[in-house]
């Protein structure tokens, strides 16, 4: 092999993959980060980020670092070169040490955002009144989840019932879902500060600064390394949860409909009376393979049996289109659920548009740099921007070395 010339070497390390870990406003030392085996931050769609960092700590020295002491805030960049992507922030939460038979002793250290603390605990219980969800929503951000509210606002003034023992989080992000929006938080690493984010998806989506065409088997330059579409439901269960108001009795009334493919009777579990926590007498929200989504009927619902018919024609009209997959892509720091992005060379049937609910983003000494994702087909796309984009050189050229 020839020996590699300094414009090689240059090349080499403008497409290296690269990380920088900040921890309550220090980077990390070479003393903990020549330690680092691996580094992951999962993203996604409905949980916390989560960074995970697993160290060398044979002489026991990690488990008495003050850098990572349960509580610090962190900071994750990554990228290539110079160019580093910020992915996550989190606040340590746990300590993993591991002393195996066969090997040296690890300590794996985990940080959650500050979704966290909102999902096991509320701080208020009780009735919204004469209000819009937006307006709900941004209160308990604000003022309850301590956190800078970035709202898109709805329209219709709402009665809503956060009953006892919901917390926070479950309560916006069940908001989220009945007016078709999305919820999460970030940290702003310049304000220093965590916002929340309840948003219309299609005002996201259009936000979305890029999508990538990541093609399966391209001798040129491939970019979807791998994937495992998930289209046959035989054996899987199907729930449609129905949302219907009754008059006499002047409650919204929460109904399941569950859909076993193995057979083609639909019915409907027990009635459940929620009182006026929903709202919404066109609301149906669909559980398919995990994946969560809401269909809004063109009319209200006046009996349980006309909910159940449009269920069961709306199922079986859509049941080819509940397609979701696991894959793995060139590591592309800048992937976030949420996002849509083109797969291809995949066959007419899974090419196309997806959207993606989960993103793991791993790295290590002994590791090639890639993204894992999850994704859902999108049934009727609609391209947020003016077209799909190659993934960038540097990404492509990094697993080409490998």
């Amino acid at each position: 092999m020839a020996d590699l010339t300094a414009q090689d070497t240059q090349l080499f390390d403008q497409v290296a993959p690269r990380y920088m870990i900040i921890v309550e406003g220090k980077e990390l030392g070479s003393d903990i980060t020549d330690r680092i085996s691996s580094l992951e931050v999962d993203l996604d769609i409905d949980q916390s980020d989560e960074i995970s960092v697993v160290v060398d700590d044979h002489d026991r020295a990690m488990s008495e670092s003050k850098a990572l002491a349960e509580g610090n805030l962190i900071h994750v960049y990554m990228g290539y070169g110079m160019d580093l992507h910020h992915m996550s922030t989190g606040q340590i939460t746990s300590w993993l040490p591991d002393y195996p038979r066969d090997s040296l002793p690890t300590l794996q250290v985990k940080a959650l955002d500050i979704l966290h603390k909102s999902m096991d605990t509320a701080k208020h219980n009780g009735g919204f009144r004469k209000q819009k969800d937006s307006e709900i929503a941004k209160h308990i951000m604000t003022d309850h989840m301590k956190l800078q509210a970035d709202t898109d606002l709805t329209e219709g003034i709402r009665a809503r019932l956060q009953k006892k023992g919901v917390s926070d989080y479950a309560f916006v992000k069940r908001l989220a879902l009945l007016n078709n929006y999305y919820f999460w938080v970030d940290y702003d690493v310049d304000k220093e500060r965590w916002t929340g984010h309840w948003r219309e998806k299609g005002k996201v989506h259009s936000d979305q600064e890029v999508m990538y065409s990541f093609i399966y088997n391209n001798d040129l330059a491939v970019s979807l390394l791998e994937f495992k579409p998930e289209f046959n439901s035989r054996g899987q269960t199907t729930e449609v949860e129905v949302v219907s108001y009754d008059k006499k009795t002047k409650k919204t009334i929460k109904q399941v409909v569950k859909e076993e493919k193995k057979g083609p009777d639909t019915k409907f579990t027990d009635v459940e009376p929620i009182e006026d926590e929903i709202v919404s007498g066109a609301s149906v929200v669909f559980t398919a393979f995990g994946q969560r989504m809401e269909v809004i009927s063109s009319k209200p619902f006046k009996s349980s049996k006309m909910a159940q018919k449009w269920a069961e024609r709306y199922l079986k009209s859509r049941s080819d289109n509940f397609l979701t997959g696991d894959g793995v892509v060139v590591g592309t720091p800048d992937l976030r659920p949420r996002q849509i992005h083109y797969l291809g060379g995949m066959g007419a049937r899974f090419n196309g548009q997806w959207e993606l609910t989960h993103t793991r983003h791993a790295m290590g000494p002994d590791m090639a740099y890639e993204t894992t994702i999850k994704a859902r087909k999108i049934h009727d796309p609609s391209n947020p921007n003016s077209g799909v984009a190659d993934v960038p050189l540097v990404a492509r050229l990094a697993t080409a070395r490998l």
